[in-house]
C-alpha cells in the first residue's frame, strides 16, 4: 500500500484524499484514485478520528470505538479496492483530535499536497446543507484547491465550466483551471452571471478565454443572466461539462468559517465535482 518516492514522483501532483469510510466519501475516493492514475499523481489518503473530554476515541455521532485497527481497516477497505483496480500505489495518514478540518488542513501543509479532495454531505442543519461542516471549514481554512465530490460523481473527462466574477478568488479559480486543462488536456468554457453591480462581464470572461488559450488550452466565453446556481447547473447539462471550477470568498456566513452563500448554493445544484479555490495561494 506504501510506496517510496523517487525524485520523479515527488514533482507530481499530490493529492490528498479525505475519507471517513462512509457513503459520503465514495465519489471522492473514486475521483481521487482516477486522477492519480490519469494524470498520473500521488496519493494519500487521510482518515480522523475524534478525539473525546475524556480522551476517548469517537465516531461522529460521539460513540466510542473499541477496535481502532478494525475501524481504519473498513474505512480504507473501498480505496483500497479501487486502487488496486486502477493498479496505483498510495499511501495513507491517520490523525487524532477535535477537528476533523485542522486536522486536515495540517496533514495537507505537512505532506506539501497540492490538492485536497472530499466528499459531499448535506444530513445535519442548515450549516451541512451544501457541503457538510467538515468540508466547509476545511474549504475555509486552507489556501489549497478543494475538490468536493458528490457520493455518485464521476471523474471528468468532457469539459471544464470555469465560472468567474472577475474578483481575486476568481482569479485564483482560472490558474487552478488552467493547471488542471493543461494536464487533463479537456476544453474549457468560461462562464459569468453577473449582477446589477457588474457591468463589463464580457470583457471579463473573453481575458479569461484569451489566457487560456495563450497556454494552448480551447476555451470559450459565456455571459448568461440569472441565478448563479440555476444557470450554472443549467450549463454544466448543456455543454456537458463534468467538472466545475469557481473562486469562494469564504469567511462568510453564519459561522465564518464556511463557504460564500453563493458558492455553497452553486456546489449543493452541481451532481459534478467542484473544484474550489478559496484564494490564491501564498
Amino acid at each position: 500500500m506504501t510506496q517510496t518516492t523517487s525524485p520523479e514522483t515527488s514533482r507530481k501532483m499530490h493529492i490528498l484524499l479525505a475519507t471517513d469510510g462512509s457513503q459520503w466519501s465514495e465519489g471522492a475516493a473514486r475521483v481521487a484514485v482516477a486522477m492519480a492514475a490519469a494524470y498520473p499523481a500521488r496519493l494519500t489518503v487521510i482518515t480522523m478520528f475524534l478525539i473525546d473530554q475524556e480522551l476517548k476515541i469517537v465516531d461522529a455521532q460521539g460513540k466510542r470505538i473499541e477496535d481502532e485497527e478494525a475501524e481504519v481497516k473498513a474505512r480504507f477497505a473501498g480505496v483500497q479496492a479501487l486502487a488496486a483496480e486502477a493498479g496505483i500505489s498510495y499511501t495513507t495518514e491517520i490523525r487524532h483530535g477535535a477537528t476533523p478540518q485542522y486536522e486536515i488542513t495540517n496533514a495537507a501543509a505537512n505532506l506539501d499536497v497540492d490538492v485536497i479532495v472530499m466528499g459531499r454531505r448535506g444530513e445535519r442543519g442548515l450549516a451541512q446543507m451544501f457541503v457538510g461542516d467538515a468540508t466547509a471549514k476545511t474549504i475555509s481554512l486552507t489556501d489549497l484547491p478543494v475538490i468536493v465530490v458528490p457520493e455518485a460523481a464521476t471523474f471528468w473527462q468532457h469539459r471544464i465550466l470555469l465560472a468567474t466574477d472577475g474578483s481575486v478568488h476568481s482569479q485564483a479559480a482560472l490558474e487552478a483551471t488552467a493547471r488542471f486543462a493543461e494536464i487533463s488536456g479537456l476544453p474549457v468554457t468560461v462562464l459569468s452571471v453577473p449582477n446589477s453591480t457588474q457591468i463589463d462581464m464580457r470583457q471579463i470572461v473573453d481575458d479569461a478565454v484569451r489566457e487560456l488559450q495563450t497556454r494552448n488550452i480551447t476555451a470559450d466565453a459565456r455571459v448568461t443572466e440569472g441565478k448563479p446556481e440555476e444557470v450554472i447547473a443549467a450549463t454544466v447539462t448543456e455543454i456537458g461539462a463534468d467538472l466545475v471550477v469557481l473562486g469562494s470568498h469564504g469567511r462568510t456566513g453564519i459561522t465564518k468559517l464556511l463557504l460564500g452563500s453563493v458558492s455553497q448554493t452553486v456546489i449543493g445544484a452541481l451532481s459534478c465535482p467542484a473544484l474550489v479555490v478559496t484564494k490564491p495561494k501564498k
